[in-house]
C-alpha cells in the first residue's frame, strides 16, 4: 500500500473538495426550501390558483372558438358549393343551356303556354307566297 499511497490521498482529497462543495449546495438548497415554506406560501398558492383559473377560462374560450370555427367552415362549405352551382349556372347561359321552370305536367291542357294576341286568340303565321 505504500506504493499506491500517494495517488490515494490526492483522490482523497478530491473527494473531500467534492463532497464540501455538495454540502455547500445543500445548504443553501435547504435555505430557500425554508424560504419558500415560511412567507411566500401563501402567495404561491393565491397565484396558483389564479393562474389554474385562468387556464380554466382559456380551455373555455378555445372551445368557444372552435365550436364558432365549425360552423364558419360549414357556411363557407355551403357557400362555396351555391357559388361553384352559380357559375355551372352563368356558364351554361352563355353558352345558350336554360334551365326551364316550367312543368308541362302542372298546367292544365286548355291553358296557354303562349301569349296572347289583342283578340284573345294564338298568334296566325303569315303566309309567304
Amino acid at each position: 500500500m505504500a506504493l499506491f499511497g500517494n495517488k490515494e490521498s490526492a483522490e482523497i482529497a478530491s473527494l473531500h473538495q467534492q463532497l464540501a462543495a455538495a454540502n455547500g449546495t445543500v445548504t443553501e438548497l435547504r435555505s430557500w426550501v425554508n424560504q419558500l415554506r415560511g412567507t411566500q406560501a401563501p402567495a404561491l398558492e393565491a397565484e396558483l390558483r389564479l393562474l389554474k383559473t385562468a387556464v380554466d377560462q382559456a380551455k373555455r374560450e378555445y372551445a368557444a372558438l372552435t365550436s364558432s370555427r365549425h360552423q364558419t367552415q360549414a357556411e363557407l362549405d355551403a357557400l362555396q358549393a351555391r357559388l361553384i352551382e352559380t357559375r355551372e349556372t352563368a356558364l351554361l347561359q352563355e353558352v345558350g343551356v336554360y334551365e326551364t321552370r316550367i312543368h308541362l305536367r302542372t298546367h292544365s291542357p286548355t291553358r296557354r303556354l303562349w301569349p296572347t294576341c289583342a283578340r284573345g286568340s294564338r298568334p296566325r303565321r303569315r303566309r309567304t307566297r
